[in-house]
C-alpha cells in the first residue's frame, strides 16, 4: 500500500485502492485476464504466472484491492473456486490428537 492510499476513505479505497496503471496501455482499470497458460521466459524456468489456477493477474488485482480496503499490514487471498477455498481452510487445521467419540 502506498502512502497515497493510506489516507483514502472507504469509498475511494474501493474504487482506486491497489491499482497501478497498465504499463503497456496506461489503463487504470484492471484488465480481465482469461487465459489458462502463460508464456515462460525459458524452458523449465518459473515466471510469476504459470497456470491460471495457481496465480492469475485478475485475482492478484482483487487481492491488492482488498488489501487497500482493509488497511496497512493486511493480506488477502482469493481463490478460483469455493472448493479451493475449502481445501485451503482444511489444510490449515492441525489436530493435536485424534478425535474420539464420547458416548
Amino acid at each position: 500500500m502506498s502512502k497515497k492510499e493510506k489516507g483514502l476513505k472507504l469509498g475511494s479505497a474501493l474504487i482506486h485502492g491497489g491499482e497501478k496503471p497498465d504499463p503497456i496501455t496506461g489503463a487504470v482499470a484492471p484488465n480481465l485476464v482469461r487465459t489458462k497458460t502463460y508464456k515462460q521466459k525459458e524452458f523449465g524456468g518459473e515466471a510469476e504466472y504459470q497456470y491460471s489456477r495457481g496465480k492469475n493477474p485478475t485475482r492478484t488485482a482483487l487481492e491488492l484491492k482488498l488489501q487497500a480496503v482493509e488497511g496497512p499490514g493486511t493480506y488477502a487471498t482469493v481463490f478460483s473456486s469455493g472448493v479451493a477455498a475449502e481445501a485451503m481452510l482444511f489444510l490449515t487445521l492441525c489436530p493435536m490428537r485424534p478425535c474420539t467419540l464420547v458416548a
